[in-house]
């Protein structure tokens, strides 16, 4: 799956406004390491990015991210409404954890 076909996925008929609480029931800064890319879902679970990849890697198959991470299918759609709103940062934690495990392998 691809960055872009994230917005394929089933996701729902919020406004933008009921977007924002759901990010906000589920989303949390990290405490340790400041910026959107590093935001997890509470109460201690996975960043949202770890959850991205996993979507990714599930097909957009939200019942089993949140099984994968034994988290809510509410939590995956809070993962995915919060990354929309920041793609671009988001996707670069992603290539440079990307590129990290490439160079271990090298």
């Amino acid at each position: 799956m691809t960055p872009t076909t994230i917005d394929a996925i089933p996701f729902t008929n919020l406004t933008t406004e009921q977007e924002g609480a759901l990010i906000a029931r589920h989303v949390l800064p990290h405490p340790h390491e400041p910026g959107r890319a590093n935001a997890y879902l509470a109460p201690g679970g996975p960043s949202v990015a770890a959850v991205i990849r996993s979507l990714r890697a599930d097909g957009g198959k939200i019942g089993a991210t949140a099984s994968s991470w034994q988290i809510t299918d509410e939590a995956v759609r809070a993962a995915i409404a919060y990354y929309r709103r920041h793609r671009a940062v988001i996707d670069a934690r992603l290539l440079l954890e990307d590129d990290a495990w490439d160079a271990e392998d090298a």
